[in-house]
């Protein structure tokens, strides 16, 4: 098994999602607050330093393609 997670700062994602703009969009996550997503994001990269063999960190801050090719690299390696 693979579990990929992609680590992004709490901030930035909530900035992404918001700018996005789509009224029917579901947000009750992003309405959760700053706090609770870097309460969530901790939890994620606990569980990548226990779990090494099964997860890979993804740096989700890049521009999409450079996630495409990262994620490749790993999926691929894996394979």
């Amino acid at each position: 098994a693979l579990t990929l997670v992609f680590d992004l700062d709490p901030a930035i994602g909530l900035a992404r999602a918001k700018s996005r703009g789509d009224a029917l969009a579901e947000d009750r996550y992003e309405r959760k607050g700053l706090a609770f997503h870097k309460k969530l994001r901790e939890g994620f990269l606990d569980i990548l330093r226990r779990e090494p063999k099964r997860c890979r960190l993804v740096d989700a801050s890049q521009e999409v393609e450079q996630v495409a090719e990262d994620v490749w690299s790993i999926v691929s390696g894996v394979l």
